[in-house]
C-alpha cells in the first residue's frame, strides 16, 4: 500500500477493537445468561461500530488511491459493509 497512513489506521483500528473485545470478553460470567447475553450484544454493538469505521476508510479512499489491488480491496469493502447490511445485522 503506497499509503502507510490508511494501512497504518486500519491496522491501529484492529488492534483496538482486538483489545475491546478482550476487555469486554474478560467480564463476561456463564454463571448469569443475562449478562452474558447482554454483554454480547454489547461486543457486537462494538464490532458494528468498528465494521463501519472500516467502511468510511473504504469510502475515503476509493478512488483516491493509485493501486488497483488498493481500489479493488477498497470497493470489495464498501460493496460488502453497505448500511443495509450493517443495520440488518443491528436488528437481529
Amino acid at each position: 500500500m503506497k499509503n502507510p497512513v490508511v494501512a497504518t489506521g486500519l491496522y491501529n483500528l484492529m488492534t483496538a477493537v482486538t483489545e475491546e473485545t478482550r476487555r469486554q470478553w474478560w467480564g463476561l460470567s456463564s454463571d448469569h445468561p443475562g449478562s452474558m447475553l447482554y454483554g454480547s450484544v454489547d461486543l457486537m454493538e462494538t464490532f458494528l461500530d468498528v465494521l463501519r469505521k472500516i467502511r468510511g476508510v473504504a469510502e475515503e479512499n476509493a478512488r483516491v488511491s493509485s493501486r488497483k489491488v488498493s481500489r479493488h480491496f477498497f470497493a470489495m469493502l464498501r460493496k460488502e459493509l453497505h448500511e443495509e447490511y450493517l443495520s440488518t445485522i443491528r436488528t437481529i
